[in-house]
């Protein structure tokens, strides 16, 4: 256990390059991600691949050195296995647990938690419960769509009101995980929301990456 970083759970490999101009862009001291392959490299899965996760890999190396710019980056990358049925961010996540990788596990995929069964629920509650007694904080996504992860239909007009009843991310609903979430504010000029709200959340004082 490092002590100074944290660990990404990932299904897509990246380009180091993407990280090192992001750093440079937002003023960030050079600090490389350290990428982790946990088997068969699955590349880099952009527009049209098997998972098209590149850019949630980008999306969440690049703001975790920005929130802690001097931390290391584990991003741990597993591919989808068909033969034992598990999917590569899953056991992204087991490799970090089992490795007392860092103390600071991040994993901003989601699953409607009525969909996924009790038996994979069962996965999570036991692994969550090991990361937390090993001592490392299980930080999860609450999901893009919050209480409306079960049922996003691309034809209605708001995305994030529940119609078809509240939901939870499964990956996220058990009690020794942090389920984080809460990022979706009121923008000016949107047409969901009453305009002119930003400065409510945004200080147009702050730096950049803060």
């Amino acid at each position: 256990n490092d002590g100074d970083g944290g660990a990404i759970v990932q299904d897509s490999n990246i380009n180091p390059a993407d990280v090192a101009d992001f750093r440079t862009m937002f003023g960030l001291p050079a600090n490389p991600v350290n990428v982790i392959l946990n088997g068969p490299d699955p590349g880099i899965q952009g527009p049209n691949s098997v998972t098209d996760d590149e850019i949630e890999a980008d999306l969440d190396v690049q703001w975790a050195g920005a929130v802690a710019p001097g931390a290391t980056i584990d991003l741990v990358v597993s591919q989808d296995s068909e033969s034992i049925g598990m999917f590569g961010t899953d056991l992204s996540a087991i490799y970090i647990v089992d490795n007392n990788l860092a103390p600071v596990m991040s994993e901003s995929f989601g699953s409607c938690e009525a969909s996924i069964g009790p038996s994979a629920e069962a996965l999570y509650v036991d692994l969550w419960q090991q990361a937390s007694a090993q001592g490392i904080t299980a930080i999860i996504s609450a999901g893009d769509n919050g209480s409306a992860g079960c049922d996003p239909d691309p034809n209605k007009s708001n995305q994030d009101v529940a119609n078809d009843g509240i939901a939870v991310n499964g990956i996220a609903s058990t009690a020794f995980n942090v389920a984080m979430g809460g990022t979706d504010f009121q923008n000016s000029g949107s047409t969901q929301n009453q305009p002119g709200t930003t400065s409510t959340f945004w200080n147009t004082t702050n730096s950049t990456d803060g």
